[in-house]
């Protein structure tokens, strides 16, 4: 039996977190799926780990004091020793760092998953340098979109390591839902004739959120029973709010913040908008 360990480091259920879930349910029962869910202790978040393992996935949670902690490091390698893991899948530069360390220690097979290159914000921005220059060490790094792909060309990360897979998604658990539609009205205290326009993501200036918010000042006029809806929490949130004060969009956009649930969120919207720059 292949035994494959998932590596993240999270702040909630997002994007990347989502894919590492749709890869879970989607691999066959032959492969025996381990999730290393680093916990950072200022601002721990188990809800990856909570969703992995009501799918039958083996937890173990790594503690991690920060971006160099050295008992994370043994602890890491000898859960794979112990479990026998035949794979590292890494998602993100905490996770890519430390699990290329256990994979040289080890001696196993790394690959990685590319989710984003944000710069936008300047400790990422280093942390993504440094992810960089360790991708030439993986056997396998993997975009999930041509965009990434060719900027990742122009490192020196081997070409022929570099692949191509775009983000998978389950269309069957989305679809429209009156039930889901009711339980948003009722929360937010809105009529059912109401228009749900949302997006999602974390609040940060690559996601966009400020076009969403400028072009939902532009449509509130005409669309009177239009709601405007942004899910999700970042560093950003604060700055938004302020530009929705300034558009004086009021009452007609809310911010919902984290959302458990959040494929009921979106079979409640009648338009979803992805405004992402990247």
């Amino acid at each position: 039996m292949l035994r494959v360990m998932f590596l993240s480091s999270n702040t909630g259920l997002f994007g990347a977190e989502g894919v590492i879930l749709n890869l879970m349910k989607k691999l066959p029962s032959s492969v025996q799926l381990y999730l290393g869910n680093f916990i950072n202790r200022q601002n721990p978040h188990e809800e990856l780990a909570v969703a992995a393992a009501n799918l039958g996935v083996v937890v173990k949670n790594l503690d991690c004091s920060g971006p160099l902690d050295v008992k994370t490091i043994k602890k890491l390698v000898k859960i794979i020793k112990a479990e026998k893991i035949d794979i590292i899948h890494s998602h993100g530069y905490k996770s890519d760092f430390y699990g290329l360390t256990a994979a040289r220690l080890t001696g196993r097979p790394i690959v990685s998953t590319l989710h984003s290159l944000n710069w936008a914000e300047k400790k990422v921005g280093f942390y993504v340098k440094i992810q960089k220059f360790l991708f030439r060490y993986f056997n396998a790094v993997v975009c999930v979109s041509e965009k990434l792909l060719q900027e990742m060309k122009e490192t020196a990360v081997a070409k022929e390591k570099l692949r191509v897979i775009d983000n998978g998604i389950d269309v069957e658990s989305y679809q429209h839902d009156r039930s889901d539609r009711l339980k948003m009205t009722g929360k937010y205290r809105l009529t059912e004739k109401t228009e749900f326009i949302g997006t999602a993501g974390r609040l940060s200036q690559e996601k966009g959120q400020d076009v969403f918010i400028k072009a939902a000042a532009r449509l509130a006029g005409e669309f009177p029973d239009a709601c405007f809806l942004i899910a999700g929490s970042g560093p950003r949130e604060a700055g938004l709010k302020r530009l929705v004060e300034e558009l004086r969009l009021g009452e007609r956009l809310k911010f919902l913040g984290l959302i458990d649930d959040m494929i009921s969120y979106y079979n409640a919207l009648d338009v979803f908008v992805l405004p992402s720059l990247t």
